[in-house]
């Protein structure tokens, strides 16, 4: 690493570096907005219209990504399945013949079942209408991913005693349209995915099999492969650039391909972000920033819609921080009172980013880069997941044990109306050992 890299990367973790306080917006001099704040009046505004203008509008000026040729990946089997007429698989969908809703959009939630953790077998994935959590279809599947406008599901079958293996993908509204993108075998399972913004493709992680290391043992992959699985053609186009070994685990945050960037967080023992690993598909370039130990909690990273920007919260649960997708250490840091317990991306406004986080007092929205924070809803129960169009939240309040058994009350939370109500009751254990934070899906 440079020394001016290394420097760089001092400023960005310094406990004081380029701090905001969202009660009473504190920046510091060398911040992105720096020359907007020292300017006057209008000439401010125009300045910062046209910069976060020209941030929001890179995709649209940016040349569509061409299909790159299907790499040869050891263990890697590319399903024939058209890309655009699936086949049906009724043996796995179990699908829930409800009359039609009459609302012209409804909304759902994805679960996931895990009787152990990691889930071999057994495991099973479930997506609940958010009117009355009623089942509308089940899979056998782990590590579900839904596309960026709540329409499109990824997700892993498994092989019994192995893991997952079969990667497949359908549409929410037609559950039979399920299909096989690729499989993989020998010594590796698949990993993480996310889905590629405004563009028909996936970002995906393997593992090898074996494992080493880790807080008890066994539980870091030896090696793990990062795959671009471009959708839009027969068969699936892929490339693939290989895992470094510093981070225990790569998850994948957000795939660019207009602007030929994607983004993966190295996760240590302990669930600290210990990398920040960018790479560019087409030029094949690697970029890795460290991250000290215990800094930023790698579980809460995620990618605002569009990918060009990631938030994360840092380990005290009282900052959160926001960095452009190609470089974190151009991070901004959001720092309130009460310590966060999630956060979420709403889609992107005319002029700013906005994130909606909960301190289990109140839900607020923080808008970025102003650093305005917007108070929206008080209330007890934690936020647990977002309507893709940002117009809901779901909610999480525990309701106490019954028969011994805890249970979780489920709320909606309508934005605009600042209305609830209740979607069910879940018996059990909430969390990733039982029902993995939920995702919301729009079901027609």
């Amino acid at each position: 690493m440079s020394n001016d890299l290394e420097r760089r990367l001092k400023e960005l973790f310094s406990a004081d570096a380029r701090s905001r306080r969202v009660s009473g917006v504190r920046r510091s001099p060398r911040g992105p907005l720096s020359l907007a704040a020292m300017a006057a009046g209008v000439a401010a505004t125009i300045v910062l219209a046209l910069w976060i203008g020209t941030a929001l509008g890179e995709r649209r000026a940016a040349a569509p990504p061409t299909p790159a040729p299907t790499a040869t990946l050891p263990g890697v089997v590319v399903s024939p399945t058209p890309s655009v007429v699936a086949s049906p698989t009724p043996s796995t969908v179990t699908a829930t013949l409800t009359p039609a809703p009459s609302p012209a959009r409804e909304y759902g939630h994805v679960f996931t079942v895990q009787p152990v953790q990691p889930c071999t077998s057994g495991c099973r994935i479930v997506v609940r209408r958010e009117r009355d959590g009623s089942t509308v279809f089940e899979l056998d599947g782990v590590l579900p991913a839904v596309s960026p406008d709540g329409r499109r599901l990824a997700y892993w079958r498994t092989t019994p005693n192995i893991g997952p293996t079969d990667l497949r993908v359908l549409d929410i509204a037609d559950p039979r349209s399920d299909r096989s993108v690729f499989t993989v075998s020998g010594p590796t399972v698949g990993g993480p995915v996310v889905w590629a913004a405004g563009y028909p493709g996936l970002l995906v992680i393997t593992e090898s099999v074996e494992r080493t290391g880790g807080a008890g043992g066994g539980h870091c992959p030896v090696s793990s492969t990062l795959l671009t699985v471009d959708l839009t053609v027969t068969p699936p186009a892929m490339q693939s650039a290989a895992g470094r070994p510093s981070a225990c685990v790569h998850t994948p945050l957000a795939w660019d391909p207009f602007n030929s960037v994607a983004a993966v967080i190295g996760m240590g023992p302990g669930g600290y972000a210990t990398e920040y690993l960018t790479w560019d598909p087409r030029s094949s370039a690697v970029s890795s920033a460290q991250i000290p130990p215990g800094l930023l909690l790698a579980g809460s990273a995620q990618a605002s819609p569009d990918g060009l920007v990631v938030a994360a919260l840092e380990d005290n649960l009282t900052a959160v921080r926001v960095w452009p997708t190609r470089d974190i250490t151009k991070a901004d840091r959001y720092t309130q009172p009460a310590r966060v317990g999630a956060l979420f991306w709403r889609p992107a406004f005319a002029a700013h980013y906005e994130i909606l986080w909960s301190t289990g007092q109140r839900i607020e929205a923080l808008s970025h880069p102003t650093g305005t924070v917007s108070p929206l809803f008080t209330t007890a129960a934690g936020a647990v997941a977002i309507r893709p169009d940002g117009s809901g939240l779901l909610l999480a309040e525990g309701t106490g044990p019954a028969a011994g058994v805890p249970s979780t009350k489920l709320i909606v939370l309508d934005l605009a109306t600042r209305q609830t109500a209740e979607m069910m009751v879940i018996s059990g254990p909430f969390g990733a050992s039982h029902a993995v934070i939920p995702r919301g899906v729009i079901l027609r």
